[in-house]
């Protein structure tokens, strides 16, 4: 297995070790995803990011002639698995080869589930726990679009006449007529092969060793369930195979565009190793997460107790207008009464203050500072090993500052409870740091 870390700045392999995932180099996330069906990210809509890492590559190869290839990585992690190889990339954070505490902590907070009773490492098993951990969400925002219906055919023979009449049927089935008729009806069902994958899919989860507790403890998951129970009254476990068979074909629909990503997710928890392992020399599988947009969604579960705004550019919800006329939005990562928030995933720890960071990274913050009146801003970004002591800097012209918040990520042990008490520890921390300067 290659095992590589995001945000490495150059990492050198051999042409031989690496070849078979060569085709995904240099490519963005969305070219990928739409050549590669089997191929899963983490969240499902690739816009819902700020930092747009559908036009992001999964790695960068310099030069293909060399028989060594300088390889970099950006923001993604996850796992891929290309003519029986497999690629894994960790979050830089899990020093431990062996484990992914970093991503299941952010995973368990921002999807609101419990993890303790989960393998933390990188085992085909292990990420198979990891894609049925992900299907509340993938179910919950697929529900919300509506109960996915389509047309299905339907054999009658009663004296109910409410279709076409399916005249070699009747005669062969009524003759002599004994007062019924052979019809055919098409009727717009939910009762269709799209929900009853998603009720495998509850069944086969409800075995698994934490499955119980995954579709019950949450009452919107629970509910969510019950629904799709209610509306698959003719599931039939021997026919799951006929099912999965059906549902090759993905769903493409202009209105039901959460089922799709949905029905995907349930094709590879049922088919069990075909995460990890492609069928054939051309395939490749995988399960990838946006490590910029899973960081901001687990800040923000620190920080909207504290009363903190967080925009949603995806639904348009809470941004803000550069202009009086109403033009010119833009969606801050976090605001208050008199700080905005940036999160950022990258490698900040480096730097002895603000002046470090990108330019664009400053001017975006700067800008939001100016449109919403603040005095004060700062960057939040992961570190490890250190003390975060970057001093702020004062704005010239209106004034203003400007911190670095840096929340430490622990990495010293391989009990993955001790590493959720270090962390709520490094939490508290941050917090404390955020009311009081």
């Amino acid at each position: 297995m290659i095992d590589l870390v995001d945000n490495q700045r150059s990492e050198e392999l051999s042409k031989s070790e690496i070849e078979d995932f060569l085709p995904l180099a240099n490519k963005d996330i969305r070219k990928l995803c739409e050549e590669n069906k089997r191929l899963l990210v983490f969240p499902h809509s690739l816009d819902m990011s700020n930092d747009k890492i559908e036009y992001n590559p999964l790695f960068v190869v310099d030069d293909y002639k060399k028989e060594y290839l300088k390889v970099k990585t950006g923001n993604i992690m996850g796992f891929i698995g290309s003519n029986g190889k497999r690629m894994r990339i960790r979050s830089r954070f899990d020093r431990n080869g062996d484990n992914d505490f970093f991503l299941h902590y952010m995973l368990q907070k921002v999807l609101s589930i419990n993890l303790f009773d989960l393998n933390h490492g990188s085992s085909q098993d292990d990420v198979l726990d990891l894609l049925e951990l992900l299907f509340p969400s993938f179910l919950h925002k697929a529900l919300e679009q509506g109960i996915y219906r389509e047309y299905k055919r339907y054999e009658h023979n009663d004296a109910n006449i409410r279709g076409v009449i399916a005249v070699s049927r009747h005669i062969r089935q009524n003759i002599p007529f004994q007062g019924k008729v052979a019809y055919n009806t098409r009727e717009h069902t939910t009762n269709n092969n799209v929900m009853q994958l998603i009720r495998h899919t509850i069944e086969h989860i409800k075995r698994r060793q934490f499955g119980s507790s995954l579709l019950t403890d949450c009452k919107e998951v629970a509910d969510d369930v019950k629904l799709v129970y209610s509306l698959t009254s003719s599931y039939n476990r021997n026919e799951r195979q006929r099912v999965i068979l059906k549902n090759l074909r993905p769903v493409i629909h202009p209105y039901y565009t959460d089922y799709r990503p949905l029905q995907q997710l349930c094709l590879q928890i049922l088919r069990h190793d075909s995460v990890m392992y492609a069928d054939n020399d051309n395939e490749i599988c995988g399960l990838l997460f946006d490590g910029a947009w899973l960081w901001e969604e687990y800040v923000y579960t620190l920080l909207k107790e504290q009363g903190f705004k967080h925009p949603n550019n995806k639904k348009r919800e809470g941004g803000k207008c550069i202009f009086t006329n109403n033009k010119g939005i833009r969606y801050p990562d976090f605001y208050d009464k008199n700080i905005v928030l940036d999160a950022k995933y990258k490698r900040f720890e480096d730097y002895s203050d603000a002046a470090g960071v990108g330019r664009d990274d400053i001017h975006q913050l700067v800008t939001y500072m100016y449109m919403l009146k603040s005095k004060k801003s700062g960057f939040i970004f992961p570190y490890t090993n250190g003390s975060n002591n970057q001093s702020p800097l004062e704005l010239n012209g209106y004034g203003g500052w400007m911190y670095m918040y840096g929340i430490e990520i622990g990495n010293n042990t391989n009990d993955y409870r001790i590493f959720c008490e270090d962390m709520k520890k490094a939490e508290n921390v941050f917090i404390g740091r955020i009311n009081k300067e």
